[in-house]
Formats: C-alpha cells, structure tokens, sequence
C-alpha cells in the first residue's frame, strides 16, 4: 500500500538534549506532538475530509429468506418483493438510511429524485457508524 506524503511520517535526529533530571537522553525523534497535546496537527482539516468518498446505495427493497431458498437460486429464478413496484427507495450510507427518493431515468442511467432527507448532523452520524 502506497502512502500519501501527508499519510508518510518522518523524523529527524536531534543532538543529545538533558532531560528533566539533567540527565543525558541521547538522540531523541523529533515528529509531530504525541497523543494528548493540542498542536495544530491535532486540529482536524475539514477540507481533507470533505474530500473523502464513501459508498452511497439505493435500496428498491429486502427481506430474509431461508438459506434454503437462497441456495435454490438459479439463472431466471424470480424472487418476489411485498414492496410495489413504485414505492420511495431508501438512500443509505454505511447501511443507515439517511433519505428516500423516487427511481428516474437519466438518460440510459438510473437515478433517484430525493424526496426526504435527514439532516447534515443525522447523515454525518450515519457515516461515522453511529
């Protein structure tokens, strides 16, 4: 796996310093503040994660099936929903429902005309798990 430059931490050798006691500490890393201190690497960039891409699904419809019937499932075989054929679909993020549209076609694609969504705190909480 390939790391980003901003991914890739590096370290310097520093000359010998005293530590508290006087003490000789020898050369010591000098990077990025550690855990627990409040440094501007600390501060998160919103910019950077705005950017980040997450995967987003439309859901026509689900239910369970016995392992069974699944294992019955064959080229051609129908597998019938109790959801009409127009009902909203469900637009979700890390599986949490976050919306719900109606199908359309845009050009040879399909897409989804949003008719409720959930607020920017609600969807955030989806993406985080929550």
């Amino acid at each position: 796996m390939t790391q980003s430059p901003a991914q890739a931490s590096t370290t310097t050798p520093t000359r010998d310093v005293s530590g508290p006691h006087g003490e000789q500490t020898g050369d010591r890393a000098s990077a990025r503040p550690g855990p627990g201190s409040a440094g501007p690497a600390d501060q998160p960039d919103l910019s950077r994660i705005l950017r980040l891409s997450v995967p987003v699904m439309v859901v026509l419809a689900e239910q369970e099936m016995a392992i069974k019937s699944i294992l019955e499932i064959s080229a051609g075989t129908i597998v019938e929903f109790s959801v009409p054929f127009d009902a909203e679909l469900e637009l979700r993020v890390a599986n949490q429902t976050i919306g719900r549209g109606n199908a359309i076609k845009i050009g040879e694609n399909f897409g989804l005309r949003i008719t409720a969504i959930d607020s920017v705190s609600r969807r955030v909480d989806a993406m985080s798990g929550g």
